[in-house]
């Protein structure tokens, strides 16, 4: 067991005083904040709130507009920034290669 000196018991009498000032100043401010009222007036009668509701319709009347047709839409060629020919050899060197690594690797094993 350890034994306490007279220093260490006034260090511990100090913090436990300090703890117990600080417990019951937060204790005090607390219910301070809970207790706290505005004053009620009872001579002022309280003020009536009144919601007129009008009635309103659910949307707006759709207006019909005739438009003319418009032109006909045409078909468009491929555009030539984007040549089409070239992905589809990609796709293929792509496959070229796996294959050649494939028979590399059954070669080896």
């Amino acid at each position: 067991m350890i034994k306490f000196t007279l220093e260490d018991i006034a260090d511990l009498r100090r913090w436990l005083f300090s703890g117990a000032v600080v417990v019951v100043a937060y204790g005090g401010i607390g219910t301070a904040l809970v207790a706290w009222q505005d004053p009620i007036d009872l001579s002022e009668p309280g003020g009536a709130i009144v919601l007129e509701l009008a009635p309103v319709m659910a949307a707006p009347a759709i207006e019909e507009t005739e438009l003319p047709p418009g032109p006909l839409m045409e078909m468009s060629d491929a555009s030539p920034n984007k040549p089409t020919d070239n992905l589809e050899e990609k796709r293929e060197e792509k496959e070229e290669v796996k294959v050649e690594v494939k028979v590399a690797e059954k070669v080896e094993a």
